[in-house]
């Protein structure tokens, strides 16, 4: 049945969909982009709400970033609508950050021009993806918000690593004040 559609390659077909692969596993694969992305359990159209869940998708984005010493060049976002139709929406940072700050904000611009120009959207799904990665290297230290924002980034992230506090409290429960329901 399967040999019409892929002829030659019918074998190597069932055997991967029956988990049969005999390539290497390559695990220290160097990422191209770090993203985090919520499936809403119904759509979401409140403007304030995918406000809210933005901010705490780049905290998740950023966290993870942040423990692999990486700077973004690009913040895109991800939409998905009630009619499973996809939306991205990217832009070019310079220079490159790892800034929590700085990239909600991004972000938040991003998603406030696309609602703009999609009013009354109900949406299904949204992200935020970091891209153009690069090592991390030393800002600099005579820009009072970047190091302050760096300072908050760097606390968050020593209080969710703390393993007592994450058994206690769990991971999210310390959080920046505008993601808060």
């Amino acid at each position: 049945m399967l040999w019409p559609l892929f002829g030659r390659y019918t074998q190597r077909i069932r055997d991967r969909a029956s988990g049969i692969d005999d390539r290497p596993v390559e695990p220290d694969r160097e990422e191209k982009s770090i993203s985090a992305e919520d499936t809403f359990e119904r759509d979401v159209g409140d403007p304030r709400a995918l406000r809210r869940e933005l901010a705490q998708l780049a905290d998740r984005a950023c966290e993870r970033m942040r423990k692999k010493n990486l700077m973004a060049r690009c913040i895109g976002i991800k939409i998905r609508r009630a009619d499973f139709s996809t939306f991205t929406r990217r832009q070019v940072v310079a220079p490159p950050t790892q800034a929590g700050g700085t990239i909600a904000k991004v972000a938040n611009e991003l998603l406030t021009r696309w609602l703009k120009e999609n009013p009354g959207e109900k949406l299904r799904l949204l992200g935020v993806v970091l891209s153009g990665l690069s090592a991390a290297s030393q800002l600099d230290l005579f820009e009072d918000t970047l190091r302050s924002s760096s300072r908050v980034d760097a606390a968050l992230d020593e209080a969710r690593a703390s393993q007592p506090a994450q058994a206690r409290f769990g991971s999210r429960a310390l959080r920046r004040g505008n993601t808060i329901k």
